[in-house]
């Protein structure tokens, strides 16, 4: 396989992996924002006090979204770069917003958004998270 093809599908991955990222947080989904994490990923959300380094501590992280219905809240990337570290590692990096779907009231958070995202047994998913405010 020629180099581009191969950087070019990872990034694809990982772009596919952030999408569903973002569907299932517009979804309301936690279960399906777990699925998307390895056991193993490192997860510093935007309102964590602490890095998550066990599975059960990104469940109670996401879990608070599923008392909102489905649209309650949007997230949609802003803008980034996905760059292929190797033919199993992508880097994603840019800004990503979470706000109302429509008019809800609810101000337009806009975010930094870092992570990894790798392949394992042909599977695709996030090792590392880091969403933050954007500076004032």
């Amino acid at each position: 396989m020629a180099e581009g093809a191969a950087t070019g599908g990872v990034e694809e991955a990982a772009r596919a992996v952030l999408g569903r990222f973002l569907a299932a947080f517009t979804a309301a989904d936690p279960a399906a924002i777990r699925a998307l994490f390895w056991p193993d990923a490192l997860v510093w959300g935007t309102a964590m006090p602490e890095l998550a380094t066990e599975p059960e501590a990104v469940r109670r992280y996401f879990a608070p979204l599923g008392r909102r219905g489905p649209g309650e809240r949007r997230a949609a990337w802003r803008s980034g770069t996905v760059l292929a570290a190797s033919e199993s590692v992508a880097l994603v990096s840019g800004q990503w917003e979470v706000g109302p779907d429509s008019g809800g009231g609810v101000e337009i958070l806009p975010l930094r958004l870092s992570i990894v995202v790798t392949r394992r047994d042909g599977d695709w998913r996030i090792l590392q998270f880091h969403s933050s405010p954007l500076p004032g």
